[in-house]
């Protein structure tokens, strides 16, 4: 066998790890002079035991029978290399030994890991709950702060339960149902989701816990491997509750400050010829006691509705709280202005 046509370093040994044949790879792979004798120092080098590679083939060796292979890792300094032994064809004392240089595919594993590590440490840190799928929906990982997540909607919050799950399967109809949804659509058509304007990026849903509501915008977005090739999902879920509360204390102190320049509107508009009309009206029942019975009522009537307008009036104006009713249906919403007051009142 011609052992220099072989594309690594390559070498025959026998039972007694003597060196019967070598390329010039195996030289250099030791750090030994290529040239003559090179069988003989190479032998020597695996005596001493300078590399471990001696007592590793020595291992491998002694068990070995026709048509096995042994295979082991081997480490030289900064080079890794995968030894493989096997018995010659034409001579069963003798032992084909390839050194197989792995250091590049090593380094690109190590640094896969590295890397792997640092982004599930930034992932941990970040308040973004981050869920990836695989192309069948299933959860392959989630991190600290989806685990949160799903601890408040569905009481489970470690990783070895959440892995292999849909998010259907998961949680309760909302929002998994929803969400569950979203990535499907992603992984039929490949595109981010939802797709909008940028106000409308955010998918929002308010979802009830033991702690309250939780309010969570989602997005979705395609995971591809190396090749491009569609090979899952990511879920990314962001906890706005605080948002959505100053959001709704924005909004009700707008509607106060409106309800606030109506009532001054109403207090000058309204209330001064309200006034009026009251103070003429029972002037003129009073001053004139020989009026008949039906006049005498349509003037108590009126001096009550101006009561009641003057009632509402007031109520605008220790409005406190602003909340909206349907007043027919389909039709424009009205400001509730007894609410839980006027209950009170007819309950007594």
């Amino acid at each position: 066998m011609e052992l220099n046509a072989l594309p690594g370093a390559a070498m025959i040994v026998n039972s007694a790890l003597e060196v019967i044949d070598c390329n010039t790879s195996a030289l250099k792979v030791l750090g030994l002079p290529i040239g003559e004798h090179g069988c003989e120092r190479l032998t020597q080098a695996l005596a001493q035991e300078q590399t471990e590679l001696g007592d590793s083939l020595a291992l491998a060796t002694a068990s070995l029978s026709t048509g096995e292979e042994e295979r082991f890792a081997w480490r030289h300094g900064d080079y890794r290399f995968e030894v493989s032994i096997s018995l010659r064809a034409d001579d069963d004392s003798e032992y084909l030994v390839m050194l197989s240089d792995r250091t590049g595919e090593m380094l690109t594993q190590d640094i896969q890991v590295n890397a792997r590590h640092y982004l599930e440490h930034i992932l941990g840190q970040i308040p973004v709950g981050v869920v990836v799928l695989d192309s069948r929906s299933r959860i392959t990982s989630a991190n600290t702060q989806m685990l949160c997540f799903f601890e408040k909607l569905a009481g489970v919050g470690d990783l070895l339960s959440v892995i292999g799950s849909t998010l259907l399967e998961l949680l309760p109809e909302s929002p998994g149902g929803r969400w569950h949804s979203l990535c499907e659509a992603v992984l039929i058509d490949a595109v981010p989701t939802p797709q909008a304007a940028d106000e409308e990026k955010e998918e929002k849903g308010s979802y009830s816990t033991n702690d309250g509501d939780l309010v969570l915008t989602t997005e979705v977005t395609p995971l591809r491997d190396q090749t491009g090739t569609l090979s899952g999902a990511i879920l990314m879920a962001t906890d706005i509750t605080e948002r959505a509360r100053l959001e709704h204390e924005v909004m009700r102190m707008e509607k106060l400050a409106t309800v606030g320049q109506m009532v001054v509107t109403i207090n000058h508009e309204i209330n001064n010829p309200l006034l009026i009309i009251s103070t003429n009206a029972q002037a003129m029942r009073l001053m004139n006691p020989d009026f008949d019975d039906k006049t005498t009522k349509k003037l108590l009537k009126i001096e009550e509705q101006v009561k009641r307008i003057s009632l509402v009036t007031e109520q605008l104006r220790s409005l406190d709280e602003v909340s909206s009713q349907e007043y027919i249906a389909e039709g424009p919403q009205m400001i509730d202005l007894w609410g839980d007051s006027k209950k009170s009142v007819e309950g007594e």
